[in-house]
């Protein structure tokens, strides 16, 4: 089960992965703060007197306390603070029944619907009852079915998306049919004026 999003853990709950770019700040030592750090494609950070660190899979508090001990061997009680400023690895996939499918960015907090509003909406053969979201879990891969429908009426929660989802809007066959019969209904229909 894909739980609604939590405005505590959304934040907390971020994961440094490869290509995103970060900032570094040790309080009071601005010969090694910078900013626009990028992380590498194998997920690590090159920085001077520590060397390279594995930044991939950590939250920005857990690669800040990681930090805080790579300094403290050449300062005394270094004070780190680490920001993502730009995210790569947090980006979904929404395909499928939607007017602009593709790869979006996403922040702490989004959830279904959000996700569904950066795709421009779903288009108008969408099969709403039947929202894929696929998940890699504990390095398996799982998917849940949502229907749309049920979380505009706040009947069921709208689910947390996180970065590296993938949605997939389904298909209607039974509303194309009545789309295309509205589409072709001018021309089955035309009066024409005789002379």
């Amino acid at each position: 089960m894909i739980p609604p999003p939590s405005p505590e853990t959304a934040a907390m709950d971020y994961v440094i992965g490869p290509l995103d770019v970060i900032a570094i700040n040790v309080f009071n030592e601005p010969e090694v703060s910078s900013s626009g750090i990028p992380v590498d494609a194998v997920g690590n950070l090159a920085l001077p007197l520590i060397g390279r660190i594995r930044a991939s899979g950590l939250t920005a508090t857990q690669l800040a306390d990681t930090l805080r001990s790579g300094y403290g061997r050449y300062y005394v009680d270094p004070q780190v603070t680490v920001t993502v400023t730009s995210s790569v690895s947090q980006r979904v996939t929404v395909q499928g029944q939607v007017k602009k499918a593709g790869l979006y960015d996403v922040r702490g907090g989004t959830t279904l619907l959000d996700a569904i509003a950066l795709a421009e909406g779903e288009s108008e053969d969408a099969k709403l009852q039947e929202v894929l979201v696929i998940r890699t879990i504990d390095g398996q891969r799982s998917a849940a079915m949502f229907d749309l429908n049920r979380i505009r009426r706040g009947d069921d929660p709208d689910p947390a998306i996180l970065g590296k989802d993938v949605i997939v809007v389904g298909h209607s066959n039974v509303k194309q049919a009545w789309h295309d019969t509205l589409r072709a209904a001018p021309l089955l229909n035309i009066f024409t004026a005789f002379r």
